[in-house]
């Protein structure tokens, strides 16, 4: 029998429903919208199984995988439910209870593909009681409780869905407080914190170099684009210079000013170190190059989520990890909207500020 510890408190219940309420953003007297996230994401699940009979054992992030798209299904029959009257974290809990007699353990492949087969039949039942409402309220019901069958039948946990999808979604969509946002440097001694405010220019030559100079001292490499297509990746230290900013984590921006924590050796290696460095400037690429399709995120007010999931596993096991994804997307947007800037008007003042969290451009006079 299931330990009742892995049953979702109620607490834990009503706070996901209060953060779906939260970070719902759709259109309250259309469900449509939900309609097709819910059809969409019981998608997602039979993907992540189709997949798992293709790569067999070398697919061997299904549990994960399965556990991230149930948690996007739940949201969307939560938003669903709030707008018609039915609580379906509570209904799927009721059903999670009723599942005693049944084992967690991981049922035969057949059983699986049955109940996602069979979520995916009462999905398409739901679509089609979609403008009665009583009738609606029941299928979703049902729905629930394919869900939580569909859940059992993967050998997934319900409370780790729950939980997952909640961090998912605080993470990516509401904005952190300052106060609850780390400080991976606050207790070192001053020569080894990123300075709290600095400003630097960005200076581009006759010969198309870029330098960076801090306090008229020139800091770095010249940069140039490395690429025969021109696209202004030779200002690409300001992307540096905005997650220093925002997430107070930049281990290319503490090599550039000299502010490695080197009294503690493992931090120096394991933070501050090459291989850190490295993952910092990969980000930057793949962003630059998702971003240069986007005419550089110009009039964007949103990453997608994609791009912010593939930094998520970038930074996994770096003291980064801890920075939220919505803390994430404004740095990215900041810094491209200074990068546009730079790269317009080949030259000008980055101006950071560590305790506000903010970067800003200020225009510098070309010499005569």
């Amino acid at each position: 029998m299931p330990n009742q510890s892995r049953y979702p408190s109620a607490a834990l219940l009503a706070r996901y429903a209060a953060v779906v309420r939260e970070t719902d953003k759709l259109e309250r007297d259309n469900l449509r919208p939900n309609l097709l996230g819910v059809v969409g994401e019981i998608g997602s699940t039979t993907t992540v199984a189709k997949k798992l009979h293709r790569e067999h054992k070398a697919y061997n992030a299904f549990a994960r995988d399965a556990e991230e798209e149930f948690g996007d299904v739940l949201w969307y029959l939560t938003a669903l439910g709030q707008r018609i009257g039915v609580d379906v974290p509570k209904e799927c809990q009721k059903h999670w209870s009723a599942g005693n007699s049944r084992t967690l353990r991981r049922l035969t492949p057949r059983q699986r593909d049955q109940a996602l087969l069979a979520l995916a039949i009462a999905a398409g039942k739901l679509l089609q009681a979609q403008d009665r409402p009583s009738a609606l309220r029941s299928e979703l019901a049902t729905v629930a409780q394919s869900y939580i069958y569909a859940v059992h039948a993967c050998g997934l946990d319900y409370s780790t869905i729950l939980r997952g999808n909640l961090d998912k979604v605080t993470s990516r969509f509401l904005e952190p407080t300052r106060r609850s946002l780390p400080e991976f440097d606050a207790k070192e001694i001053a020569d080894e914190r990123l300075p709290r405010h600095f400003s630097v220019e960005f200076l581009e030559r006759h010969d198309g170099r870029v330098w960076l100079r801090l306090n008229g001292v020139f800091i770095g490499d010249a940069l140039t684009d490395n690429i025969a297509d021109k696209d202004g990746y030779r200002f690409h230290d300001v992307f540096h210079f905005a997650y220093a900013a925002y997430l107070h984590w930049s281990p290319v921006t503490r090599a550039l000013l000299k502010r490695k924590r080197k009294r503690d050796p493992a931090t120096d290696e394991n933070e501050d170190g090459g291989r850190a460095i490295v993952v910092e400037e990969g980000i930057s690429a793949f962003v630059f190059a998702r971003a240069k399709e986007l005419n550089f995120f110009s009039g964007h007010s949103t990453i997608a989520y994609d791009v912010l999931k593939s930094i998520q596993h970038f930074v996994k096991g770096y003291e980064v990890a801890r920075c939220p994804l919505r803390q994430w997307e404004r740095a990215i947007l900041k810094g491209f909207e200074v990068f546009r800037l730079l790269k317009a008007q080949k030259r000008g003042l980055v101006v950071v500020d560590l305790p506000q969290r903010t970067i800003d451009f200020r225009p510098i006079k070309a010499p005569r």
